[in-house]
């Protein structure tokens, strides 16, 4: 709702917005699940840094990159692939 709000403002674009949503709600909820829905092995340490990942086309680069920064999200690392796509990488953790 937060970004819907944003978004009919006029502070950020829709292309910017959900791109928020995706990084904020599915794939937060995704890594919140982990260890709850998806096991992990025992000898994983509690509450571990997850490095989180967003593949997208080229052409939506620069909304995922306005969409991480506005995120919070630090890119690790970002790896651009033969097929005019575009992977992020960034840390999450379990809460």
């Amino acid at each position: 709702m937060e970004v819907a709000k944003r978004e009919k403002a006029g502070q950020i674009s829709r292309e910017i917005g959900g791109h928020e949503i995706i990084i904020r709600g599915q794939i937060a909820d995704y890594v919140r699940k982990i260890g709850i829905n998806f096991d992990l092995p025992a000898t994983v340490p509690k509450n571990p840094d997850i490095l989180m990942a967003y593949a997208v086309p080229e052409s939506e680069e620069q909304n995922v990159t306005q969409a991480l920064a506005n995120c919070r999200k630090k890119v690790l690392e970002k790896v651009k692939t033969k097929n005019g796509s575009v992977t992020f990488f960034f840390k999450g953790n379990l809460l």
